[in-house]
Protein backbone atom coordinates (compact mmCIF):
# COMPACT_ATOMS: atom_id res chain seq x y z
CA UNK A 1 0.00 0.00 0.00
CA UNK A 2 1.44 3.15 -0.64
CA UNK A 3 -0.12 7.19 -0.36
CA UNK A 4 -0.59 7.72 -3.95
CA UNK A 5 -2.00 11.68 -4.13
CA UNK A 6 -2.07 14.74 -1.72
CA UNK A 7 -4.55 17.63 -1.86
CA UNK A 8 -3.97 20.50 0.05
CA UNK A 9 -6.22 23.32 -0.18
CA UNK A 10 -6.45 26.64 1.74
CA UNK A 11 -3.93 25.34 4.10
CA UNK A 12 -1.61 28.04 5.84
CA UNK A 13 0.88 28.64 3.29
CA UNK A 14 -0.92 26.41 1.10
CA UNK A 15 -3.04 27.78 -1.78
CA UNK A 16 -3.43 24.60 -3.81
CA UNK A 17 -1.35 21.76 -3.85
CA UNK A 18 -1.86 18.78 -6.09
CA UNK A 19 0.56 16.04 -6.46
CA UNK A 20 1.00 12.70 -7.57
CA UNK A 21 2.84 10.50 -5.29
CA UNK A 22 5.65 8.37 -7.23
CA UNK A 23 6.21 4.72 -6.21
CA UNK A 24 8.72 4.43 -3.34
CA UNK A 25 8.99 8.13 -2.87
CA UNK A 26 9.56 9.29 1.06
CA UNK A 27 11.24 12.44 0.90
CA UNK A 28 9.94 15.99 0.60
CA UNK A 29 13.25 18.46 -0.07
CA UNK A 30 12.19 22.22 -0.75
CA UNK A 31 14.21 25.03 0.99
CA UNK A 32 13.05 27.10 3.83
CA UNK A 33 9.62 28.63 4.31
CA UNK A 34 8.35 27.02 1.12
CA UNK A 35 6.03 24.80 2.81
CA UNK A 36 7.39 21.65 3.89
CA UNK A 37 6.34 21.47 7.61
CA UNK A 38 2.83 22.84 6.61
CA UNK A 39 2.38 19.43 4.50
CA UNK A 40 3.03 17.42 7.17
CA UNK A 41 0.82 19.32 9.75
CA UNK A 42 -1.67 18.60 6.43
CA UNK A 43 -1.32 14.83 6.54
CA UNK A 44 -1.88 15.04 10.11
CA UNK A 45 -5.23 16.59 10.07
CA UNK A 46 -6.21 13.29 7.88
CA UNK A 47 -4.65 10.63 9.30
CA UNK A 48 -2.97 10.99 12.65
CA UNK A 49 -5.01 9.79 15.58
CA UNK A 50 -2.62 10.98 17.96
CA UNK A 51 -3.11 14.69 16.98
CA UNK A 52 -5.47 16.27 19.42
CA UNK A 53 -8.81 16.98 18.06
CA UNK A 54 -8.55 20.84 19.45
CA UNK A 55 -5.62 21.21 16.35
CA UNK A 56 -8.09 19.40 13.92
CA UNK A 57 -10.90 22.97 14.69
CA UNK A 58 -8.52 25.56 12.94
CA UNK A 59 -7.51 28.95 13.75
CA UNK A 60 -7.65 32.30 11.80
CA UNK A 61 -3.74 31.75 11.33
CA UNK A 62 -4.29 28.09 9.82
CA UNK A 63 -6.12 29.69 6.56
CA UNK A 64 -4.38 30.56 3.64
CA UNK A 65 -3.94 34.92 3.69
CA UNK A 66 -5.72 34.67 -0.23
CA UNK A 67 -9.25 33.34 1.53
CA UNK A 68 -11.60 35.41 2.29
CA UNK A 69 -12.68 34.55 6.05
CA UNK A 70 -15.73 37.06 5.88
CA UNK A 71 -17.16 34.34 3.42
CA UNK A 72 -17.76 30.92 3.77
CA UNK A 73 -14.82 28.91 3.26
CA UNK A 74 -13.10 25.47 3.16
CA UNK A 75 -9.91 24.04 4.59
CA UNK A 76 -9.45 20.77 2.91
CA UNK A 77 -6.45 17.99 3.08
CA UNK A 78 -7.30 14.63 1.00
CA UNK A 79 -5.10 11.76 0.27
CA UNK A 80 -5.76 8.59 -2.26
CA UNK A 81 -3.98 5.74 -1.69
CA UNK A 82 -3.15 2.18 -3.87
CA UNK A 83 -1.81 -1.03 -4.27
CA UNK A 84 -3.66 -2.58 -1.28
CA UNK A 85 -5.83 -5.03 -3.39
CA UNK A 86 -5.20 -8.48 -2.57
CA UNK A 87 -4.01 -7.67 0.74
CA UNK A 88 -6.64 -8.28 3.40
CA UNK A 89 -5.08 -6.51 6.16
CA UNK A 90 -4.22 -3.21 3.99
CA UNK A 91 -8.13 -3.88 2.71
CA UNK A 92 -8.87 -3.77 6.21
CA UNK A 93 -7.62 -0.26 7.09
CA UNK A 94 -8.84 1.24 3.96
CA UNK A 95 -12.28 -0.49 3.45
CA UNK A 96 -15.44 2.28 3.35
CA UNK A 97 -12.75 4.71 1.73
CA UNK A 98 -12.30 2.74 -1.38
CA UNK A 99 -13.36 4.49 -4.82
CA UNK A 100 -12.23 1.60 -7.24
CA UNK A 101 -10.91 -2.10 -6.49
CA UNK A 102 -7.59 -0.77 -5.59
CA UNK A 103 -7.81 3.03 -5.14
CA UNK A 104 -9.60 4.61 -1.73
CA UNK A 105 -9.70 8.27 -0.89
CA UNK A 106 -9.42 10.23 2.91
CA UNK A 107 -10.65 13.82 3.16
CA UNK A 108 -10.27 16.46 6.11
CA UNK A 109 -12.65 19.16 5.80
CA UNK A 110 -13.03 22.29 7.58
CA UNK A 111 -15.85 24.36 6.63
CA UNK A 112 -19.14 25.73 8.38
CA UNK A 113 -21.05 23.58 10.34
CA UNK A 114 -24.49 22.32 9.10
CA UNK A 115 -26.65 25.18 10.94
CA UNK A 116 -24.45 27.75 9.42
CA UNK A 117 -25.06 26.42 6.23
CA UNK A 118 -28.79 26.16 6.73
CA UNK A 119 -28.69 29.59 7.93
CA UNK A 120 -26.47 31.01 4.84
CA UNK A 121 -29.49 28.56 2.62
CA UNK A 122 -32.03 30.31 3.96
CA UNK A 123 -31.01 33.59 3.84
CA UNK A 124 -30.03 32.88 0.32
CA UNK A 125 -33.58 31.33 -0.57
CA UNK A 126 -35.58 34.30 1.02
CA UNK A 127 -33.13 37.32 -0.59
CA UNK A 128 -32.07 38.46 3.20
CA UNK A 129 -28.25 39.14 4.04
CA UNK A 130 -26.29 36.21 4.33
CA UNK A 131 -25.10 36.06 8.09
CA UNK A 132 -21.86 36.57 9.47
CA UNK A 133 -19.97 33.67 10.58
CA UNK A 134 -17.26 33.45 13.44
CA UNK A 135 -14.55 30.36 13.79
CA UNK A 136 -17.49 29.01 16.12
CA UNK A 137 -19.66 28.20 13.42
CA UNK A 138 -17.23 26.27 11.86
CA UNK A 139 -16.08 22.20 12.52
CA UNK A 140 -14.27 19.26 10.83
CA UNK A 141 -15.22 16.60 9.32
CA UNK A 142 -13.33 13.17 7.78
CA UNK A 143 -14.96 11.50 4.96
CA UNK A 144 -13.87 8.86 2.84
CA UNK A 145 -14.60 7.05 -0.93
CA UNK A 146 -17.37 8.76 -3.19
CA UNK A 147 -17.16 9.01 -6.90
CA UNK A 148 -14.05 8.48 -8.52
CA UNK A 149 -14.89 10.96 -11.14
CA UNK A 150 -15.57 13.76 -8.34
CA UNK A 151 -11.91 15.60 -8.48
CA UNK A 152 -10.99 16.61 -4.51
CA UNK A 153 -9.90 20.30 -5.51
CA UNK A 154 -13.23 21.12 -6.73
CA UNK A 155 -14.99 20.15 -3.87
CA UNK A 156 -16.35 23.09 -2.30
CA UNK A 157 -17.56 24.30 1.13
CA UNK A 158 -21.24 23.82 0.09
CA UNK A 159 -21.04 20.25 -1.53
CA UNK A 160 -22.13 17.73 1.32
CA UNK A 161 -20.49 14.33 1.24
CA UNK A 162 -23.54 12.65 -0.14
CA UNK A 163 -23.32 15.15 -2.97
CA UNK A 164 -20.35 13.27 -4.46
CA UNK A 165 -20.53 9.61 -2.72
CA UNK A 166 -19.11 10.00 -0.06
CA UNK A 167 -19.62 8.57 3.55
CA UNK A 168 -18.35 9.67 7.33
CA UNK A 169 -14.99 7.73 8.37
CA UNK A 170 -15.01 6.79 11.70
CA UNK A 171 -12.59 8.89 13.71
CA UNK A 172 -11.48 5.78 15.71
CA UNK A 173 -10.91 3.67 12.22
CA UNK A 174 -7.53 6.03 12.25
CA UNK A 175 -6.64 3.51 15.01
CA UNK A 176 -5.36 0.65 12.66
CA UNK A 177 -3.06 3.60 11.25
CA UNK A 178 0.42 4.07 12.33
CA UNK A 179 1.36 7.46 12.08
CA UNK A 180 4.84 8.38 13.78
CA UNK A 181 5.90 12.17 13.76
CA UNK A 182 9.14 13.49 15.02
CA UNK A 183 9.23 17.11 15.64
CA UNK A 184 12.03 18.99 13.64
CA UNK A 185 14.97 18.82 14.69
CA UNK A 186 15.77 22.89 14.87
CA UNK A 187 12.57 24.90 13.89
CA UNK A 188 14.18 28.09 14.16
CA UNK A 189 10.69 30.35 14.67
CA UNK A 190 9.62 28.67 17.23
CA UNK A 191 12.47 28.32 19.33
CA UNK A 192 13.16 32.16 18.56
CA UNK A 193 9.87 32.13 20.24
CA UNK A 194 10.77 30.53 23.34
CA UNK A 195 12.32 32.31 25.75
CA UNK A 196 13.98 29.54 27.60
CA UNK A 197 15.56 28.07 25.04
CA UNK A 198 16.02 30.82 22.14
CA UNK A 199 19.31 31.31 20.84
CA UNK A 200 18.50 34.92 20.32
CA UNK A 201 17.77 35.65 24.16
CA UNK A 202 21.46 34.04 24.98
CA UNK A 203 22.60 36.88 22.16
CA UNK A 204 20.92 39.78 23.58
CA UNK A 205 22.32 38.74 27.01
CA UNK A 206 25.98 38.52 25.83
CA UNK A 207 25.51 41.83 23.93
CA UNK A 208 26.66 43.71 26.27
CA UNK A 209 23.42 46.72 25.46
CA UNK A 210 24.19 49.49 27.49
CA UNK A 211 21.17 50.55 30.23
CA UNK A 212 19.77 53.45 27.83
CA UNK A 213 19.19 51.59 25.44
CA UNK A 214 17.68 48.67 26.96
CA UNK A 215 15.38 51.19 28.87
CA UNK A 216 14.56 52.40 25.42
CA UNK A 217 13.81 49.25 24.24
CA UNK A 218 11.82 48.45 27.49
CA UNK A 219 9.66 51.86 26.86
CA UNK A 220 8.51 51.02 23.34
CA UNK A 221 7.24 47.98 24.11
CA UNK A 222 5.40 49.24 27.41
CA UNK A 223 3.66 51.46 25.42
CA UNK A 224 2.65 49.18 22.66
CA UNK A 225 1.02 47.35 25.75
CA UNK A 226 -0.51 50.44 27.16
CA UNK A 227 -2.14 50.86 24.29
CA UNK A 228 -4.02 47.72 23.44
CA UNK A 229 -4.74 47.45 26.77
CA UNK A 230 -6.52 50.87 26.86
CA UNK A 231 -8.48 49.94 23.75
CA UNK A 232 -12.28 49.53 24.79
CA UNK A 233 -13.09 46.41 23.60
CA UNK A 234 -10.27 44.66 25.71
CA UNK A 235 -11.52 46.86 28.82
CA UNK A 236 -14.86 45.78 28.36
CA UNK A 237 -14.45 42.12 27.35
CA UNK A 238 -11.50 41.99 30.73
CA UNK A 239 -14.01 43.64 33.23
CA UNK A 240 -17.18 41.51 32.01
CA UNK A 241 -14.53 38.17 33.01
CA UNK A 242 -13.55 39.26 35.86
CA UNK A 243 -16.52 40.42 37.10
CA UNK A 244 -18.27 36.67 36.83
CA UNK A 245 -15.13 35.01 38.52
CA UNK A 246 -15.09 37.27 41.50
CA UNK A 247 -18.93 35.92 41.74
CA UNK A 248 -18.24 32.93 41.66
CA UNK A 249 -14.80 32.56 43.63
CA UNK A 250 -15.41 35.59 46.30
CA UNK A 251 -13.15 38.04 47.61
CA UNK A 252 -11.04 35.26 49.10
CA UNK A 253 -10.01 34.22 45.87
CA UNK A 254 -10.72 36.87 43.33
CA UNK A 255 -8.41 36.58 40.04
CA UNK A 256 -7.88 39.60 38.21
CA UNK A 257 -9.10 38.28 34.66
CA UNK A 258 -7.61 40.07 31.17
CA UNK A 259 -9.03 37.96 28.45
CA UNK A 260 -12.14 36.64 27.61
CA UNK A 261 -14.98 35.53 24.73
CA UNK A 262 -16.69 36.96 22.17
CA UNK A 263 -20.59 37.95 22.34
CA UNK A 264 -22.68 34.63 20.33
CA UNK A 265 -24.82 35.35 17.59
CA UNK A 266 -28.21 34.05 16.30
CA UNK A 267 -29.56 32.81 13.08
CA UNK A 268 -33.07 32.60 11.85
CA UNK A 269 -34.34 28.91 11.80
CA UNK A 270 -37.84 29.08 10.35
CA UNK A 271 -37.33 30.58 6.76
CA UNK A 272 -40.54 29.81 4.42
CA UNK A 273 -40.25 26.39 2.32
CA UNK A 274 -39.86 26.60 -1.40
CA UNK A 275 -39.54 23.74 -4.02
CA UNK A 276 -35.62 24.27 -5.45
CA UNK A 277 -33.75 21.71 -7.50
CA UNK A 278 -34.12 19.58 -10.92
CA UNK A 279 -37.76 18.59 -10.24
CA UNK A 280 -39.01 22.32 -9.24
CA UNK A 281 -40.90 22.62 -12.29
CA UNK A 282 -42.52 19.21 -12.66
CA UNK A 283 -45.27 18.53 -14.74
CA UNK A 284 -46.79 15.53 -13.59
CA UNK A 285 -49.82 16.15 -11.44
CA UNK A 286 -50.27 13.66 -8.37
CA UNK A 287 -52.92 11.41 -8.97
CA UNK A 288 -55.87 10.26 -6.02
CA UNK A 289 -57.65 6.82 -5.84
CA UNK A 290 -60.43 5.10 -4.06
CA UNK A 291 -60.59 1.95 -3.90
CA UNK A 292 -58.73 -1.43 -2.74
CA UNK A 293 -54.77 -0.56 -2.29
CA UNK A 294 -53.23 -3.80 -3.43
CA UNK A 295 -55.42 -3.17 -6.68
CA UNK A 296 -54.17 0.55 -7.09
CA UNK A 297 -50.60 -0.58 -6.39
CA UNK A 298 -50.03 -3.15 -9.17
CA UNK A 299 -52.13 -2.33 -11.88
CA UNK A 300 -51.74 1.84 -11.36
CA UNK A 301 -48.58 2.55 -8.90
CA UNK A 302 -46.72 -0.13 -10.53
CA UNK A 303 -47.27 0.75 -14.46
CA UNK A 304 -46.35 4.59 -13.92
CA UNK A 305 -43.11 4.01 -12.70
CA UNK A 306 -43.05 2.21 -15.93
CA UNK A 307 -44.07 4.51 -17.75
CA UNK A 308 -42.03 7.32 -16.22
CA UNK A 309 -38.75 5.16 -16.47
CA UNK A 310 -38.75 5.55 -12.65
CA UNK A 311 -36.81 2.10 -10.82
CA UNK A 312 -37.64 0.60 -7.77
CA UNK A 313 -34.76 1.55 -5.87
CA UNK A 314 -36.25 5.49 -6.53
CA UNK A 315 -39.82 5.07 -5.44
CA UNK A 316 -41.47 4.34 -2.25
CA UNK A 317 -44.90 2.83 -0.58
CA UNK A 318 -45.52 5.19 2.86
CA UNK A 319 -48.43 4.10 5.21
CA UNK A 320 -48.96 5.91 8.32
CA UNK A 321 -48.68 2.47 10.32
CA UNK A 322 -46.44 -0.53 9.53
CA UNK A 323 -49.03 -3.28 9.61
CA UNK A 324 -50.56 -1.42 6.56
CA UNK A 325 -47.56 -2.42 4.57
CA UNK A 326 -47.53 -6.09 5.52
CA UNK A 327 -50.48 -7.56 3.37
CA UNK A 328 -48.93 -4.63 0.83
CA UNK A 329 -45.28 -6.62 0.98
CA UNK A 330 -47.16 -10.24 0.34
CA UNK A 331 -48.65 -8.93 -2.81
CA UNK A 332 -45.23 -7.32 -4.54
CA UNK A 333 -43.31 -10.39 -3.43
CA UNK A 334 -45.62 -12.88 -5.33
CA UNK A 335 -45.19 -9.91 -7.86
CA UNK A 336 -41.43 -10.69 -8.19
CA UNK A 337 -41.05 -6.79 -7.11
CA UNK A 338 -38.05 -6.68 -5.19
CA UNK A 339 -38.89 -4.96 -2.03
CA UNK A 340 -37.21 -3.60 1.45
CA UNK A 341 -39.42 -3.07 4.73
CA UNK A 342 -41.69 -4.32 7.15
CA UNK A 343 -42.98 -7.85 5.65
CA UNK A 344 -40.27 -8.37 2.97
CA UNK A 345 -38.33 -10.71 4.48
CA UNK A 346 -39.22 -14.33 4.11
CA UNK A 347 -38.14 -15.28 7.26
CA UNK A 348 -37.51 -13.94 10.60
CA UNK A 349 -35.80 -11.04 11.17
CA UNK A 350 -34.36 -11.99 14.93
CA UNK A 351 -32.87 -15.30 13.09
CA UNK A 352 -29.01 -15.16 14.96
CA UNK A 353 -27.69 -15.37 11.22
CA UNK A 354 -30.22 -13.41 9.09
CA UNK A 355 -28.61 -10.15 9.80
CA UNK A 356 -25.19 -11.44 9.19
CA UNK A 357 -26.13 -12.99 5.94
CA UNK A 358 -27.84 -9.97 4.78
CA UNK A 359 -25.17 -8.13 5.06
CA UNK A 360 -22.37 -10.81 3.61
CA UNK A 361 -24.03 -11.42 0.68
CA UNK A 362 -24.32 -7.37 0.16
CA UNK A 363 -20.93 -7.37 0.34
CA UNK A 364 -20.52 -9.97 -2.58
CA UNK A 365 -22.98 -8.01 -4.30
CA UNK A 366 -21.59 -4.60 -3.78
CA UNK A 367 -17.84 -5.33 -3.90
CA UNK A 368 -15.24 -2.20 -2.81
CA UNK A 369 -18.36 -0.28 -2.74
CA UNK A 370 -20.11 -2.09 0.22
CA UNK A 371 -20.04 -0.28 3.62
CA UNK A 372 -18.09 -2.57 6.13
CA UNK A 373 -19.29 -0.60 8.82
CA UNK A 374 -22.61 -2.26 8.49
CA UNK A 375 -21.20 -5.65 8.29
CA UNK A 376 -19.01 -4.68 11.72
CA UNK A 377 -22.68 -3.96 13.79
CA UNK A 378 -24.18 -7.56 12.54
CA UNK A 379 -21.11 -9.04 13.32
CA UNK A 380 -21.81 -7.35 17.05
CA UNK A 381 -25.73 -8.26 17.11
CA UNK A 382 -24.48 -11.98 16.21
CA UNK A 383 -21.89 -12.70 18.82
CA UNK A 384 -23.98 -11.02 21.20
CA UNK A 385 -26.81 -12.95 20.89
CA UNK A 386 -24.82 -16.33 19.97
CA UNK A 387 -22.65 -15.58 23.86
CA UNK A 388 -24.80 -13.10 25.08
CA UNK A 389 -21.91 -10.65 25.70
CA UNK A 390 -20.96 -7.40 24.05
CA UNK A 391 -17.95 -7.60 22.37
CA UNK A 392 -17.35 -4.22 21.49
CA UNK A 393 -13.97 -4.69 20.39
CA UNK A 394 -15.39 -6.40 17.38
CA UNK A 395 -15.33 -2.21 16.17
CA UNK A 396 -11.45 -2.38 15.72
CA UNK A 397 -8.60 -3.58 13.59
CA UNK A 398 -8.92 -7.21 14.61
CA UNK A 399 -12.27 -6.82 14.00
CA UNK A 400 -12.27 -5.51 11.07
CA UNK A 401 -10.17 -8.55 9.85
CA UNK A 402 -12.03 -10.98 10.65
CA UNK A 403 -14.96 -9.01 8.24
CA UNK A 404 -12.78 -9.08 5.58
CA UNK A 405 -12.30 -12.61 5.95
CA UNK A 406 -15.77 -13.59 5.89
CA UNK A 407 -16.23 -11.32 2.99
CA UNK A 408 -13.56 -13.55 1.38
CA UNK A 409 -15.74 -16.82 2.00
CA UNK A 410 -18.99 -15.21 1.22
CA UNK A 411 -17.34 -14.54 -2.20
CA UNK A 412 -16.05 -17.64 -2.30
CA UNK A 413 -19.29 -19.77 -2.23
CA UNK A 414 -21.29 -17.05 -4.07
CA UNK A 415 -19.41 -18.81 -6.93
CA UNK A 416 -20.68 -22.19 -6.68
CA UNK A 417 -24.17 -22.09 -5.91
CA UNK A 418 -27.46 -20.66 -5.09
CA UNK A 419 -28.81 -19.09 -2.04
CA UNK A 420 -29.39 -22.22 -0.22
CA UNK A 421 -25.82 -23.61 -0.60
CA UNK A 422 -24.44 -20.24 0.38
CA UNK A 423 -26.40 -19.77 3.38
CA UNK A 424 -25.27 -23.51 4.38
CA UNK A 425 -21.76 -22.88 3.52
CA UNK A 426 -21.72 -19.95 5.22
CA UNK A 427 -23.60 -20.65 8.19
CA UNK A 428 -20.71 -23.45 9.18
CA UNK A 429 -17.61 -21.53 7.95
CA UNK A 430 -19.17 -18.46 9.99
CA UNK A 431 -18.87 -20.46 13.32
CA UNK A 432 -15.36 -21.28 12.39
CA UNK A 433 -13.88 -18.19 11.80
CA UNK A 434 -15.50 -16.96 14.43
CA UNK A 435 -14.33 -19.68 17.19
CA UNK A 436 -10.69 -19.62 15.49
CA UNK A 437 -9.98 -15.95 16.15
CA UNK A 438 -11.69 -16.51 19.64
CA UNK A 439 -15.05 -14.27 19.50
CA UNK A 440 -17.18 -17.52 20.47
CA UNK A 441 -16.94 -20.78 22.10
CA UNK A 442 -16.65 -24.11 20.49
CA UNK A 443 -20.63 -24.46 21.37
CA UNK A 444 -21.87 -21.68 19.92
CA UNK A 445 -20.49 -22.89 16.46
CA UNK A 446 -23.53 -25.20 15.97
CA UNK A 447 -25.97 -22.16 16.52
CA UNK A 448 -24.95 -20.63 13.04
CA UNK A 449 -26.40 -23.65 11.34
CA UNK A 450 -29.41 -24.05 13.15
CA UNK A 451 -30.53 -20.99 12.66
CA UNK A 452 -29.82 -21.46 9.00
CA UNK A 453 -32.47 -24.27 9.15
CA UNK A 454 -34.91 -22.31 10.97
CA UNK A 455 -34.34 -19.64 7.90
CA UNK A 456 -35.31 -22.37 5.46
CA UNK A 457 -38.50 -23.39 7.79
CA UNK A 458 -39.62 -20.01 7.42
CA UNK A 459 -38.91 -19.34 4.35
CA UNK A 460 -41.02 -22.77 3.02
CA UNK A 461 -44.23 -21.64 5.50
CA UNK A 462 -44.35 -18.42 3.37
CA UNK A 463 -44.37 -20.61 0.38
CA UNK A 464 -40.86 -19.03 -0.96
CA UNK A 465 -38.97 -21.26 -3.51
CA UNK A 466 -35.58 -21.64 -1.92
CA UNK A 467 -34.63 -23.88 -4.63
CA UNK A 468 -34.36 -21.05 -6.71
CA UNK A 469 -33.42 -18.24 -4.43
CA UNK A 470 -30.39 -15.99 -5.31
CA UNK A 471 -27.78 -14.29 -2.88
CA UNK A 472 -29.41 -10.83 -4.56
CA UNK A 473 -32.76 -11.53 -2.69
CA UNK A 474 -30.58 -12.14 0.27
CA UNK A 475 -28.57 -8.64 -0.56
CA UNK A 476 -31.18 -6.47 -1.02
CA UNK A 477 -31.93 -6.19 2.74
CA UNK A 478 -28.27 -4.89 3.22
CA UNK A 479 -27.89 -2.81 -0.24
CA UNK A 480 -31.90 -1.89 -0.63
CA UNK A 481 -30.91 0.50 -3.84
CA UNK A 482 -32.59 -1.30 -6.41
CA UNK A 483 -35.28 -2.24 -4.01
CA UNK A 484 -39.05 -0.78 -3.88
CA UNK A 485 -39.07 1.19 -0.15
CA UNK A 486 -41.87 0.04 2.09
CA UNK A 487 -41.71 2.35 5.37
CA UNK A 488 -43.77 4.29 7.14
CA UNK A 489 -43.99 8.01 7.17
CA UNK A 490 -42.28 8.70 10.31
CA UNK A 491 -39.50 6.71 9.16
CA UNK A 492 -39.51 8.77 5.39
CA UNK A 493 -38.66 11.81 6.71
CA UNK A 494 -35.70 13.11 5.56
CA UNK A 495 -35.75 10.99 2.54
CA UNK A 496 -37.02 11.42 -0.76
CA UNK A 497 -37.73 9.58 -3.87
CA UNK A 498 -38.82 10.51 -7.42
CA UNK A 499 -42.03 8.20 -7.02
CA UNK A 500 -44.48 7.76 -3.90
CA UNK A 501 -47.94 6.20 -3.09
CA UNK A 502 -49.27 7.49 0.16
CA UNK A 503 -52.11 5.13 1.61
CA UNK A 504 -54.38 4.52 4.19
CA UNK A 505 -55.61 8.32 3.01
CA UNK A 506 -58.81 7.67 5.35
CA UNK A 507 -60.79 9.40 8.06
CA UNK A 508 -59.77 7.12 11.29
CA UNK A 509 -56.84 6.22 9.69
CA UNK A 510 -54.97 9.61 9.08
CA UNK A 511 -55.47 11.63 10.85
CA UNK A 512 -56.19 8.78 13.38
CA UNK A 513 -59.61 7.98 15.33
CA UNK A 514 -57.91 9.04 18.47
CA UNK A 515 -57.06 12.61 17.27
CA UNK A 516 -60.08 14.70 18.68
CA UNK A 517 -58.38 18.01 20.14
CA UNK A 518 -57.76 20.76 17.51
CA UNK A 519 -53.91 20.19 18.49
CA UNK A 520 -53.53 16.47 17.66
CA UNK A 521 -55.57 16.60 14.48
CA UNK A 522 -53.04 19.70 13.50
CA UNK A 523 -50.23 16.93 14.16
CA UNK A 524 -51.83 14.61 12.04
CA UNK A 525 -52.09 17.37 9.35
CA UNK A 526 -47.91 17.19 9.80
CA UNK A 527 -47.02 14.02 9.05
CA UNK A 528 -49.77 13.81 6.59
CA UNK A 529 -47.68 17.04 5.05
CA UNK A 530 -44.42 14.95 5.97
CA UNK A 531 -45.94 12.60 3.59
CA UNK A 532 -46.69 14.29 0.81
CA UNK A 533 -43.29 16.35 0.51
CA UNK A 534 -41.40 13.10 0.22
CA UNK A 535 -42.06 12.87 -3.58
CA UNK A 536 -40.25 14.14 -6.12
CA UNK A 537 -41.92 13.29 -9.61
CA UNK A 538 -44.85 11.16 -8.92
CA UNK A 539 -47.21 11.22 -5.90
CA UNK A 540 -50.12 9.20 -5.70
CA UNK A 541 -52.72 9.37 -3.38
CA UNK A 542 -54.44 5.59 -2.20
CA UNK A 543 -57.54 5.50 0.15
CA UNK A 544 -59.86 2.46 0.51
CA UNK A 545 -63.25 2.39 1.95
CA UNK A 546 -64.59 0.21 4.99
CA UNK A 547 -67.37 -0.81 6.34
CA UNK A 548 -68.28 1.86 8.57
CA UNK A 549 -68.70 4.34 5.61
CA UNK A 550 -65.62 6.64 6.76
CA UNK A 551 -64.86 9.63 4.00
CA UNK A 552 -61.47 10.14 2.70
CA UNK A 553 -58.35 11.80 4.60
CA UNK A 554 -60.01 15.18 5.42
CA UNK A 555 -56.71 17.22 4.70
CA UNK A 556 -57.66 15.53 0.93
CA UNK A 557 -60.25 18.03 0.80
CA UNK A 558 -60.46 22.18 1.41
CA UNK A 559 -58.08 23.60 3.53
CA UNK A 560 -55.82 20.72 2.14
CA UNK A 561 -54.29 19.53 -0.99
CA UNK A 562 -58.13 19.99 -2.79
CA UNK A 563 -58.02 16.79 -4.18
CA UNK A 564 -61.60 15.91 -3.12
Amino acid sequence: MQLSRIVIKGYRSIALLDVDIKEKASCIVGENNTGKSNVVQALRLCLDVNLPSSYRLLLKEDVHCEIDQSKPFQVLVGVEFSDFAGNDAELAMLHGTQIAADRARLIYRFRPKKAAREAIEAAKSSGAAQPALTFDDYGWELIGGGDPAADIPKIEWDHDAEDFGASGFGFSYLQSFLVVYLPALRDVENDLAQARRSPLARLIQTSNIDVAEQSALLDAIKNANDTIEASPTIKQIAQSIDKAFKEVTGPAFSLDIELGLAEPSFFPRSPPMTSEGEFKSNAEVPQFIWGRTLEAITDVFLPELARLGIGFGEAAILARNWTALLPISQRLRDFGVPIVGPGARPYRRGRLFAGLAEQLSGAVLDGYQYRIRHLERALFAAIQDATGVSRTDIFSYDGRCTAIALVRRAELHAEHGGAEYWLDQMAKDTGEILHKLNWINQEHVKLFRASVADMKRDMIERNVDVDNMSIEDLGIFASPNTALRLLTIHNAKGHEYKAVALIGLRDGVLPDWRSQTDAAIISEKRLFYVGVTRAKVLLMYLGEPNQFGNPPCRFLGHGGVQMV
